[in-house]
């Protein structure tokens, strides 16, 4: 008899392929995704962890949730994710009836784990562990059995190329939430493209998530991985399609050498927003200049 599965998805395109993976794998227990979650069986929530608002939206959500498990307590809730990784057991003390909790990871064990509490052999199942010789499964195994269940009118689809990074800048909690930098083999990410254009014939746009796999200055990525191996990466997926195909590629901001640039570009920003409003300018550059920041910048002593 089939299950209900229910997968409410926050965040980025990472997030989005990672709730498609979670579908196909649970579609080999006979898990059926459904739209609502009061007929479901299992509710993952997938979750980001970018903005306060909404790791907010999270825990509100769980709220909305816990009616359904008072109801039906053979209900399974998890939190797999960003937040899942950042937050791990505390999830369990503002929500306490949530069954799992899996890191970005870990969502491959999702099916052992539930396996482990249909058995009665624990009571709640959290697995946040950042390995750092995690592989990322190939594509093609995760096709065997059941397929993805159809989507109407869907004319995108999400490629993983890689998943994490190694630069730790100070305003980004990719590195703490996905790991270390890992790619991908380039065959691998061929054979999905081919795959998914088999299976999708209406797919013409394909998203490569998660930095894309263009990041050059690392020993990282398609572009090293294109070299070596003698493959033309991007013109393999055009191949694939013969006709047109969207590719659409975002370059991730480089570590060095960048800075100068990129305060001539906020200069000039900040120069055009002055013109439009000189008035808000005037105000926000008295403030600064009587601030203790500025006092101190100039060398001046502050008590």
């Amino acid at each position: 008899m089939a299950k209900h599965l229910y997968i409410k998805t926050f965040g980025c395109q990472m997030n989005e392929r990672d709730s498609e993976i979670i579908e196909q794998l649970l579609a080999r227990s006979d898990y059926v995704l459904v739209s609502e979650p009061e007929t479901a069986d299992l509710i993952l929530i997938n979750t980001c962890s970018i903005r306060d608002k909404a790791e907010q939206k999270v825990y509100s959500l769980l709220g909305q949730l816990a009616p359904l498990k008072k109801e039906n307590p053979q209900l399974k809730i998890g939190v797999i994710g960003c937040v899942a990784q950042q937050e791990g057991e505390k999830i369990c003390k503002r929500a306490p009836y949530v069954d799992l909790i899996v890191g970005t990871q870990q969502i491959y064990r999702i099916p052992s784990m539930l396996d482990r509490l249909a058995a009665g052999e624990t009571r709640r199942e959290i697995a946040t562990d950042l390995e750092g010789s995690f592989i990322i499964p190939a594509f093609q195994k995760l096709l065997q059995g059941k397929p993805p269940s159809p989507a109407p009118a869907e004319f995108r689809k999400f490629v993983t190329i890689m998943q994490g990074c190694n630069n730790y800048c100070s305003y980004c909690v990719v590195p703490s939430t996905r790991g270390r930098e890992i790619s991908r083999p380039v065959v691998d990410i061929v054979e999905e493209v081919g795959i998914l254009l088999d299976q999708r014939p209406k797919v013409r746009e394909g998203v490569l998530t998660e930095f894309l796999g263009r990041k050059t200055y690392t020993n990282k990525g398609l572009a090293l991985l294109s070299k070596k191996t003698g493959k033309p990466v991007i013109p393999a997926f055009c191949f694939f399609e013969g006709n047109k195909y969207k590719i659409e590629v975002y370059e991730p901001i480089p570590p060095e050498g960048t800075v100068e640039e990129l305060t001539q570009k906020y200069t000039s920003a900040i120069e055009r927003a002055v013109r439009k409003r000189p008035e808000q300018w005037f105000w926000f550059h008295r403030r600064w200049k009587n601030s203790p920041e500025f006092r101190e910048w100039k060398g001046e002593k502050v008590s």
